[in-house]
């Protein structure tokens, strides 16, 4: 999935969507785009946000168990609303205007990532034909996958028994 021109289709949609990102299953945002230059929040406080967004997302997952996986989450400020959308084993952030009509926005996003996740890319149809249909998993990629959610937990660990100390 190109996920530069989904951020630029999202934030086409509505003019009340100020910001569009990409954040992955480590934590990283691997793409971003806004309008303008207006931001509300500093590069740091930027971050932190998102920091907080993906300790969430960490959070909900112990519960996916029960309730199933987190599809939306929506919060809603005075001054921004805030959203991540969950697809593809990532998080695509929003930030709208206050007062914007979310559930419309919500729906027009979730039917970009429709549309963009169904599109075929031509390296998916080559490796479709190159793979049988036993193909073995790929543990290499699982364990290293493991191994980055355990580094992040680590730190997250390490963030709270000093937070707890002070």
């Amino acid at each position: 999935m190109d996920y530069e021109k989904l951020c630029d289709e999202v934030l086409n949609l509505d003019s009340q969507i100020r910001f569009a990102g990409i954040l992955n299953s480590r934590g990283e945002l691997v793409t971003e785009k806004s309008k303008g230059n207006s931001s509300l929040l500093s590069e740091d406080e930027v971050k932190m946000s998102i920091h907080y967004t993906f300790e969430h997302w960490n959070r909900v997952k112990n519960l996916e168990h029960k309730l199933g996986k987190e599809k939306l989450f929506v919060t809603e400020h005075e001054n921004v609303i805030l959203f991540s959308l969950f697809f593809n084993g990532n998080l695509l952030l929003l930030s709208t205007a206050p007062k914007s009509n979310y559930s419309k926005i919500i729906s027009n996003v979730q039917k970009v990532i429709k549309k963009n996740s169904t599109e075929k890319k031509p390296e998916d149809e080559i490796s479709k034909t190159k793979t049988s249909p036993r193909t073995k998993p790929n543990k290499k990629k699982d364990i290293s996958e493991l191994k980055s959610r355990l580094e992040i937990l680590e730190k997250q660990i390490d963030a709270l028994s000093k937070f707890k100390s002070v």
